[in-house]
C-alpha cells in the first residue's frame, strides 16, 4: 500500500473568478494566448469543450522542456466556479500514480489584524 499525499498550490491570478472559470471551462484554447511562455497548445481529444467526461491535451514547457498533459474533465460546478481535471496520460503520469487538479477561486480571507 503506497502513501497518499495532497499537494496544494496557491497561485495568484489577475483575473476575476468568472473570467478564470469561463476560460478554463469554455475557452481553454485561449490559455496558450494568455500564457504563451508556459502553455503552447490545447487539443480536444474526445467529447465537447466544457462537458464532464471530455478529454483534453495540453502542450506546455517546464524547465525548458516540452511536455504533454492529457486530462479528463471530472466535474464542473458553475455556481462555485470549480473545475476538476484528472490526469490520465502524459509526463505527469510518468512521475505520479494519480494526479488531480482542482481549479477554483478561494475568497480572500482577512486575518484578524487586517
Amino acid at each position: 500500500m503506497g502513501l497518499k499525499s495532497v499537494l496544494c498550490v496557491k497561485i495568484e491570478m489577475k483575473a476575476n473568478k468568472d473570467v478564470f472559470h469561463d476560460v478554463f471551462t469554455n475557452k481553454p484554447h485561449h490559455v496558450s494566448t494568455m500564457s504563451p511562455l508556459h502553455v503552447q497548445g490545447f487539443d480536444l481529444l474526445e467529447g465537447d469543450i466544457g462537458t464532464v467526461g471530455s478529454k483534453i491535451c495540453w502542450t506546455y514547457t517546464l524547465d525548458g522542456e516540452k511536455k504533454i498533459s492529457k486530462q479528463i474533465l471530472e466535474a464542473i460546478d458553475h455556481e462555485k466556479k470549480v473545475l476538476i481535471l484528472r490526469e490520465f496520460e502524459g509526463d505527469v503520469t510518468d512521475k505520479y500514480d494519480s494526479f488531480k487538479a482542482t481549479l477554483h477561486n478561494r475568497n480572500k480571507r482577512r486575518n484578524r489584524f487586517g
